[in-house]
C-alpha cells in the first residue's frame, strides 16, 4: 500500500514540475460566478434554471370532508435567474373541478402549509369550467424562495384521485412557461 502512494506522489510531484502554474490552476476551486439574469429572447422570458419541485397537500382526505383546503407547494431555485410571476395548475383527472370552491378566496404565502411565512398578494383566474386556474404574483417571488398557494376549498370533492399539472411562469415580459410537474390528490369514501 505504501508502494502505491509513493508511486502516486512521485507522478504526482513530475505533474507539477512540467507546468506549476497551469496545473495547480486545475486543482483550485473555480472562481464565483456573478450572479445570473434571465434569459430573454425576442421579447420572451426564460427561467435560467427552472422550478422542479411541486408538492400538493390536502389534510382531509374524506369526500364531502368540511374544512378542506388544498396547499400547492412550489420551491424556486437559486439559480432560476429570475423571480416568479406566477403559476398555472390544469386539472387533468378528476370527476368534477377539485379547485372550484377556492379559486375566489385563493391566497399564497412563502413557506409551507405548516410552517407559514409572510402572506403574499396573488390574483387568481379561472376557465369557465374551473379546471384551468391561473395564479399571479404583482410582487414577484425572489430566486430561492418556497412558495405555497393555498385554495380553500371548504367541502372536499367526490371520491376520486385528481390530477393536476403545474407550470410556473418568470416575471417579465413575455414570460414562457415552464412545466413543473403532475400532483395529485386522493379523495376517498369514508368507511
Amino acid at each position: 500500500m505504501a508502494c502505491g502512494r509513493t508511486l502516486l506522489l512521485s507522478h504526482l510531484a513530475a505533474l507539477l514540475s512540467i507546468g506549476t502554474v497551469p496545473v495547480l490552476s486545475l486543482l483550485a476551486p473555480p472562481p464565483v460566478a456573478p450572479p445570473a439574469r434571465a434569459i430573454e429572447l425576442r421579447g420572451q422570458t426564460f427561467f435560467l434554471e427552472p422550478p422542479t419541485k411541486v408538492r400538493l397537500r390536502n389534510y382531509r382526505w374524506q369526500r364531502g370532508a368540511g374544512g378542506a383546503e388544498v396547499f400547492i407547494t412550489l420551491d424556486l431555485p437559486t439559480g432560476a435567474g429570475v423571480s416568479l410571476g406566477g403559476l398555472t395548475v390544469q386539472q387533468i383527472r378528476g370527476v368534477e373541478a377539485a379547485l372550484e370552491g377556492g379559486i375566489r378566496r385563493a391566497h399564497a404565502f412563502i413557506g409551507r402549509p405548516r410552517a407559514r411565512g409572510a402572506e403574499l398578494p396573488v390574483s387568481v383566474e379561472a376557465s369557465e369550467d374551473a379546471r384551468l386556474v391561473a395564479v399571479r404574483f404583482p410582487e414577484p417571488v425572489p430566486p430561492g424562495t418556497q412558495v405555497t398557494v393555498a385554495f380553500p376549498i371548504g367541502i372536499n370533492p367526490a371520491a376520486d384521485l385528481y390530477m393536476f399539472t403545474v407550470a410556473a411562469l418568470p416575471a417579465g415580459p413575455g414570460p414562457v412557461s415552464q412545466p413543473v410537474g403532475v400532483v395529485r390528490m386522493s379523495v376517498f369514501t369514508p368507511w
